[in-house]
């Protein structure tokens, strides 16, 4: 990575550790369980129906990107998860200016199984990096974070 993008990155990571304005940055959980990630579609009659990301929302006021990704988690499919690193953070697609995602550690299920909310999640699936780029239409924030990913797999000798 070279310097000028580790700049940008660090400079935007340290932004986004205070209380942030839903308006400027979506938290987007990275949840990772056997080698997948979480994600859901964008339901008909929606913006970018039929389109996939992973489960995020706006920080409420009190909150940080962190707290919102393990909120919004919970909240659309009652699962616990512990926010860690910063993964990316690029230009939004949707609601906010800016994505921001979060890898996320998969700690329990609330109810012994995902239980995705109707009024949140219509359709989710489990999807390797792999899966994620070549089987399903991921939004472009998304997809620019499992291109991403796919770079470091490769670096890593995955």
């Amino acid at each position: 990575m070279s310097d000028n993008i580790a700049a940008s990155s660090q400079s935007l990571e340290e932004r986004v550790k205070c209380k942030v304005r839903k308006e400027i940055y979506g938290a987007l959980a990275v949840v990772r369980k056997r080698g997948k990630i979480l994600l859901l579609e964008q339901p008909e009659g929606k913006p970018f129906a039929g389109y996939w990301y992973p489960p995020g929302g706006s920080p409420e006021e009190s909150e940080t990107v962190r707290q919102a990704a393990a909120r919004e988690t919970k909240e659309e499919f009652g699962i616990i998860v512990k926010p860690g690193e910063i993964l990316k953070i690029v230009p939004s697609d949707y609601k906010s200016l800016y994505s921001v995602f979060i890898a996320c550690d998969f700690v329990k299920y609330l109810y012994g199984e995902i239980r995705p909310q109707p009024d949140e999640v219509r359709k989710f699936g489990w999807f390797t990096v792999e899966e994620g780029l070549k089987k399903i239409k991921l939004m472009a924030a998304t997809k620019q974070l499992f291109l991403s990913l796919k770079l470091k797999e490769a670096e890593n000798g995955h």
